[in-house]
């Protein structure tokens, strides 16, 4: 996963691959070191239809720190991702 943008900036973006199947649909959570919810997106979608992923967050409200991003799709398969900002 890459992270981009000076903590400065109004937004952080997050670049991931999961690996997609046809008819599949997927949901991002993103937790802070605590393991609480923090943002919540369903029905996110591969901009390439590859499996490549670019997630916009806000940047107000995210505070420095370790976070994890938590993909899982609709047959239960769970993909993790951690990260500071």
């Amino acid at each position: 996963m890459e992270t981009a943008g000076p903590s400065a900036a109004p937004f952080c973006a997050l670049a991931f691959f999961v690996p997609t199947e046809s008819g599949r649909r997927y949901t991002g959570t993103l937790r802070n070191h605590r393991g609480e919810a923090v943002l919540s997106q369903a029905d996110l979608r591969s901009y390439d239809g590859k499996g490549n992923f670019l997630l916009i967050l806000p940047r107000g409200g995210l505070k420095s720190g370790e976070y994890q991003l938590e993909i899982e799709d609709t047959a239960g398969t769970r993909y993790d991702f951690e990260f500071n900002l």
